[in-house]
């Protein structure tokens, strides 16, 4: 691992190594081996209790377990601006809309400092429902070409946008408008 040089002004988090690719291979396995372990046992746990709900404190008890796992995330991934966004998505379908527009404020004050994926504001704003922020930043992860594009088509958190004719917009500018 090396230090990235001063002069690599494009290089968003200034005092953090640069990785070579055999050891972001190393790394990513890893995360992705512990990641695989864990989200089997959430999915796990879920189904478990899923199945045994049979009086509405049960549904709570449910979503309460999933927001402690996304806290939890919060937590070990060292506040990830990703993971807040979902973080929020999370509080505010859980009506705990104080605690979700808390961390959106965090997340402008992130972005002040340095750079916050577009991505993590799209799930945020999706999540409160703030349908002209979210396309606000949908257009800014445009232009930063960013992955979260790529699930514009099918994924659920987007539903809510479907109807608008900027959605319609946004699927053809990255060519998804079409059936493959």
């Amino acid at each position: 691992m090396t230090s990235p040089s001063a002069n690599q002004d494009s290089y968003p988090y200034q005092n953090e190594p640069t990785w070579s690719r055999s050891e972001k291979a190393v790394a990513r396995a890893a995360f992705d081996a512990a990641l695989g372990r864990e989200l089997h046992e959430v999915i796990q746990k879920a189904k478990q209790m899923a199945n045994e709900i049979q009086q509405s404190s049960d549904l709570w008890d449910l979503e309460h377990y999933l927001t402690e796992r996304a806290e939890k995330a919060l937590l070990i991934s060292d506040r990830s601006p990703g993971i807040i966004g979902v973080l929020i998505r999370a509080y505010a379908h859980a009506g705990r809309r104080t605690e979700a527009l808390r961390l959106v404020d965090e997340l402008k004050r992130r972005r002040q400092r340095g750079y916050v994926p577009a991505g993590a504001f799209v799930n945020a704003y999706l999540g409160i429902d703030d349908k002209e922020q979210a396309f606000a930043w949908l257009e800014r992860a445009y232009q930063e070409k960013s992955n979260i594009l790529q699930w514009l088509k099918v994924h659920p958190h987007f539903d809510p946008l479907r109807s608008d004719p900027r959605f319609a917009d946004l699927l053809h500018r990255v060519d998804l408008d079409q059936a493959r």
